[in-house]
């Protein structure tokens, strides 16, 4: 009995043994798999790849692809294998330049931020580096002011230190720059004994550091030397194996419709130093690439991967053993927009045919300029945004500089960011307000005489014409500047601009890009800017859309949307939806905004929108613009006055149906002379919403 109390004990003791020998291999193959990590092996080497997540892409609200990707071979420098001595260091920058230079990949370099013109050693200033609002501007002076930055002077000059300590707020001059790259760099007068350095070769040298510096070269943050790199190109640059040379997979985005939409899509790309901070708390590495303008940098958190990392293993004699992920890669999500890519075309198509028709026909041969909104009046979704002239994505970074210059400011947003006058589109608003607060009905008549006599023998404008006893509805069809002069007087500035404040005037859309405010008119601008008294000559003035009233293209579409859809403002808005990567599946949809709400009568509505009903059809211009559009459109023009000399902006809003709208379009063409001449860039747009 004692020996079978035995025999179970020491079976007890070896079994439980036993199981703990197999939960400690269990824990350990579970620590392996969970952390995606293998145990080192003696003499085995470790490599750990970032693999660089896809970014979502961008559709339009018909699931039309707009901004894809295409995985490219990226040329990269990496500090941490360069030589650390300047004469190697350089040696192998100018061999990699030499071999680079003659392959057919050579126009494939990054964006150059070189702020010099000409050749060294007779370099001077780009003409925009004395411009504070470029790029360039912004690059010398961050590189200057991070050389002695918190009284750390590193590589520093003493030229450079005496000039920047004394001009803080400038830049130093163009031979301090240079003498501080030639020192910094080894490629000063001391070492050109040792190392014959021609000056060609100082020259390449000079531009390719420059550009380092501008991404911040150093430590773990590489540069990226060239895009899209051949196979040929790649081979060649590894027989020559440059320390310090490499390359990565990256992901390059294509756009679907080269040169439309372009100021909607905007630019992806590596993190400024100064946004470092706030990147970094979000999880990003130095060396990510982020949206930096239009909806690449309002859906980032959408759009943003998350980076892989895999490790290859080595044995001691160098052959690959092993890979497998540690951290897997997650795509971002792929962003829908709102915009319809066939209306966005017919925007930007129009315009230039617009343009093009006011020059051609003698109107103004001058005018090169002009923007379009069109918007859904029940939801605020955005249809197209037009600016022109416009820009090619594809191109952007190859022609910053020749945009930048452009005196027609081709990069510049008119359609979110040019402030106009609204001209007579605003006396759509005017009608309501006298409506709703019983100063006029839609039969009630107000006099012009051809001259505005309202306020006695002072100040006294003239009429478009001489009307007599004119209505609401009439006076919307041929623009009676006397009937609005005198609703104005009526109404006084205060009950106008409450009006004008539920339709949104002078504020932000919501749009989720980048916006003016704009200017309403009246006391309290004047009073806020030290400007003259607000006199009652200014309120019949700005009843007309004149005065101080400078308002985006886009403001002026919100607002016709919000007057026309019965006095519900919506936000604008540019998402439609945000969807998981290649499953297609709806993660997020942002429901319609509502910003503000005034309830305007029926009557008020139909008579406004019978108004807009007649303009159009007593405008021959306009009428026959619209000849091909399927259905009754309302509309209004408005000839804007701009000040001086300058011929006057052509403004033009416009409906359809006009009875029960889907669509409201906002047209300005800068010095188009006459309201009806915009009308032809917005019937185009209704001829592709209608044949589609």
């Amino acid at each position: 009995m004692e020996r079978n109390n035995k025999i179970s004990y020491r079976i007890f003791i070896l079994t439980g043994i036993f199981f703990l020998i197999c939960f400690l291999y269990v824990f350990r193959l579970a620590g392996i798999v969970l952390t995606e990590e293998a145990p080192e092996i003696k003499d085995h080497t470790y490599q750990y790849v970032t693999i660089k997540a896809a970014r979502g892409q961008i559709y339009d609200r018909n699931g039309v692809p707009l901004v894809t990707n295409r995985y490219i071979n990226e040329l990269i420098i990496d500090d941490q294998t360069l030589p650390d001595k300047h004469a190697e260091r350089n040696k192998a920058l100018l061999n990699l330049l030499f071999v680079f230079n003659n392959t057919n990949d050579a126009d494939k370099r990054v964006q150059d931020s070189y702020p010099f013109v000409g050749t060294y050693p007779n370099l001077t200033y780009a003409p925009e580096i004395f411009e504070d609002t470029t790029l360039r501007y912004r690059l010398v002076r961050r590189i200057a002011a991070n050389e002695i930055e918190d009284g750390v002077k590193t590589h520093t000059v003493t030229a450079l230190e005496a000039f920047y300590a004394e001009n803080p707020n400038e830049f130093p001059t163009e031979q301090e720059l240079i003498a501080f790259f030639l020192k910094k760099y080894g490629m000063h007068e001391g070492n050109r004994d040792k190392i014959a350095y021609t000056d060609a070769q100082i020259d390449a040298l000079l531009r390719l550091y420059y550009d380092m510096e501008c991404n911040n070269f150093g430590g773990m943050n590489h540069y990226v030397f060239a895009t899209d790199v051949s196979i040929v190109t790649m081979t060649k640059l590894e027989e020559r194996g440059i320390d310090g040379v490499s390359f990565t997979f990256a992901v390059q985005r294509q756009y679907e419709y080269p040169g439309y939409a372009s100021h909607i899509l905007g630019t992806i790309g590596q993190i400024y130093a100064e946004d470092w901070e706030h990147y970094k708390e979000l999880g990003y590495n130095m060396n990510d690439y982020v949206g930096i303008s239009g909806c690449e940098y309002a859906f980032e958190q959408y759009l943003r991967g998350i980076d892989g990392v895999k490790v290859m293993e080595f044995d001691a004699d160098g052959n690959l053993v092993d890979e497998y992920y540690k951290k897997t890669p997650i795509a971002g999500n792929d962003v829908y927009l709102t915009i319809d890519i066939e209306l966005q075309i017919a925007a930007e198509d129009g315009l230039a045919e617009n343009i093009k028709y006011i020059r051609d026909r003698g109107y103004n041969k001058d005018c090169e300029s002009g923007s379009l909104v069109a918007m859904h009046p029940g939801t605020g979704e955005v249809l197209a945004i037009a600016s022109y002239p416009t820009f090619d994505l594809t191109t952007y970074n190859k022609d910053y500089s020749d945009l930048h210059a452009d005196p027609a400011q081709p990069l510049y947003n008119r359609a979110l960011q040019g402030l106009y006058a609204p001209g007579s589109t605003f006396k759509l608003g005017m009608v309501v307000a006298g409506m709703q607060e019983g100063v006029v009905n839609a039969s009630s008549t107000l006099l012009c005489e051809g001259t505005y006599r309202g306020l006695g023998s002072g100040y006294q404008p003239k009429c478009t014409g001489v009307h007599g006893q004119i209505n609401a509805p009439n006076a919307i069809c041929v623009s009676c500047n006397c009937y609005f002069y005198e609703l104005g007087r009526q109404l006084g500035i205060t009950k106008m601009n409450k009006y004008c404040d539920f339709y949104g005037l002078g504020q932000k859309t919501g749009i989720e890009l980048y916006e003016e405010v704009g200017i309403l008119a009246g006391e309290a601008y004047r009073e806020q800017n030290g400007l003259t008294t607000w006199m009652p000559g200014d309120t019949v003035a700005a009843a007309i859309g004149q005065s101080d009233n400078l308002f985006t293209p886009i403001q002026i579409a919100s607002y016709v949307c919000t007057v026309l859809n019965g006095g519900t403002r919506y936000s604008a808005h540019l998402l439609h939806s945000v969807n998981t990567y290649f499953t297609n599946e709806t993660i997020h949809k942002p429901t319609p905004q509502v910003l503000c709400e005034l309830s305007i009568s029926q009557n008020t509505l139909d008579t406004v929108k019978y108004g807009m009903k007649l303009m159009v059809e007593d405008s021959a211009t306009v009428s026959r613009n619209m000849q091909n559009v399927p259905v009754t459109v309302g509309g209004k023009t408005g000839t804007a006055q701009v000040g001086g000399n300058q011929i006057d902006n052509a403004v033009f809003v416009c409906a359809a149906p006009y009875n029960a709208p889907e669509i409201v379009i906002s047209v300005v063409i800068e010095h188009g002379a006459g309201g009806s001449y915009s009308s032809l860039s917005a019937a185009r747009v209704l001829e592709a919403y209608y044949e589609n």
